[in-house]
């Protein structure tokens, strides 16, 4: 089920977090203005990575732009709220779990299937 999937993928991640929380709190810090290009290109690669393994572990891969950038953008919320967690501690990782899992579960089965479909990507304000 669609939910399973979900808390299984908001549970690996929160493993990976955990396990390099140190240097995941560094890099976090680090992005914005200024950033060294090497660690850009880190995180740009772990993004990407952190998407495909959200898509499998959803079974869509056969995901359209919108749909990775849709998961891209969940990933920045998951990273400010873990850093809630983690730095803040504001949040407990049962919390954070919740908040993650039902809105990943809420983007892809609500959210997603709702965004038109684009043949060009016009700029638009």
């Amino acid at each position: 089920p669609p939910a399973a999937r979900a808390a299984a993928a908001v549970d690996w991640w929160l493993d990976a977090v955990w396990r390099h929380r140190k240097m995941w709190l560094i890099a976090l810090g680090a992005q914005g203005f200024g950033r060294d290009q090497d660690l850009e290109a880190i995180i740009e690669e772990a993004e990407e990575l952190g998407v495909q393994r959200v898509l499998e572990a959803l079974e869509l891969t056969q995901a359209g732009d919108a749909t990775r950038a849709a998961i891209r953008a969940y990933g920045g919320f998951a990273s400010y709220a873990a850093r809630e967690w983690l730095g803040k501690r504001t949040l407990t990782r049962d919390q954070l779990h919740g908040l993650l899992s039902r809105t990943l579960l809420t983007l892809v089965q609500d959210i997603v299937p709702s965004l038109p479909r684009a043949t060009s990507m016009p700029v638009s304000r």
